[in-house]
Parts: C-alpha cells; sequence; structure tokens
C-alpha cells in the first residue's frame, strides 16, 4: 500500500510513482511538464527502471516489469526486491544493496529473478546507490546468455573432438 509519503503526482497513472516531496521537486527546478515528459520516456522504456528505497523495496517500477515479468508496478511496490531474485541469488543480492545503499559503484550488475509465471530471467544493468536508496535500469539478458552457453558447450565438444583422434595418433 502506498502511504500520504508517496506523491502522486509524479506518476502517469501507469507507474507507481517515486518516494519524493512536492517541495523536493519543487526545489530541483522540475515543473510538471518536465515531470510529465520524464515519466513518459519512463513509461516507453523497454528497460526494467527501478528505484529501491534504504530496505531494499520497491519505490517506482516502470511497465516494462508487468511486460518482461508479470509482476505490476503496483505489485512491486513496497517489495523487496530479494523476494523475487532467484533462491540462490539473495544472499549475493542483499550484499551487493548494502554495497549500493553505501554509495560503492558495483559496476555492472547480475542478477537473476523468478518471473511470476515461474521462469527464471537473468538481468544486468547499472545501479546506483546511496543512503536514501537504489536507482537503476536492467535489461533481461537471458537469451544473450544461453547463446553464450550453447556456444561454449559446442566449443567443448568439438575442442574434445580434435583432442581425442589426436591422441590415438600419438599412442600408435
Amino acid at each position: 500500500m502506498i502511504d500520504s509519503r508517496w506523491d502522486a503526482t509524479m506518476g502517469s497513472g501507469t507507474c507507481v510513482p517515486f518516494r519524493r516531496q512536492r517541495a523536493d521537486a519543487r526545489a530541483a527546478g522540475a515543473t510538471t511538464g518536465e515531470r510529465e515528459t520524464t515519466m513518459g520516456f519512463l513509461d516507453a522504456c523497454p528497460d526494467l527502471v527501478l528505484a529501491l528505497d534504504a530496505d531494499g523495496r520497491f519505490g517506482f517500477a516502470n511497465p516494462a516489469w508487468e511486460a518482461g515479468l508479470g509482476w505490476t508496478a503496483a505489485e512491486l511496490a513496497g517489495t523487496r526486491l530479494t523476494t523475487i531474485v532467484h533462491a540462490d541469488d539473495r544472499q549475493a543480492c542483499e550484499a551487493r544493496l548494502g554495497q549500493l545503499l553505501a554509495g560503492e559503484d558495483v559496476g555492472l550488475h547480475e542478477l537473476r529473478v523468478v518471473t511470476r509465471d515461474g521462469r527464471v530471467l537473468t538481468l544486468e544493468g547499472r545501479l546506483r546507490g546511496g543512503p536514501a536508496g537504489v536507482r537503476g535500469i536492467l535489461r533481461d539478458v537471458s537469451e544473450r546468455k544461453g547463446r553464450e552457453a550453447a556456444r561454449e558447450q559446442a566449443l567443448g565438444v568439438v575442442s574434445h573432438d580434435l583432442r581425442t583422434p589426436l591422441s590415438s595418433l600419438k599412442l600408435s
């Protein structure tokens, strides 16, 4: 449930809004038109845009989360990121979130998540953080990872097949 601290004017109706006070937006010089333009870009972005609070809970998720993972922005609101992270990766994700909240640059980040229908996807992207929370953009790289794994397996088979006949020739 979104509480009164959420500034509903930051959203376009399709996203859970950023957690900001109107005064902060005015102080930064953001006009209503600028906010609407920004939200329009975020709504149209095919990548997964997120904002997490200091507890690692979703404060913002653009519509790409629903398109790619099946989770609506409203369902993700207030949910810890680690809830949808693959069980084998949760501990590493918690450690990475701690680094981000401490303001460390963690570089390119990769994590596996579980979709609403149970599929496991690999996401990759850049996240930035500080004591107030984490912001970032992630992209589904599952297909690329699958191709890389298939290529590595094929190279291993070819390499083995090439070495095997050569070994028998050396023995002769």
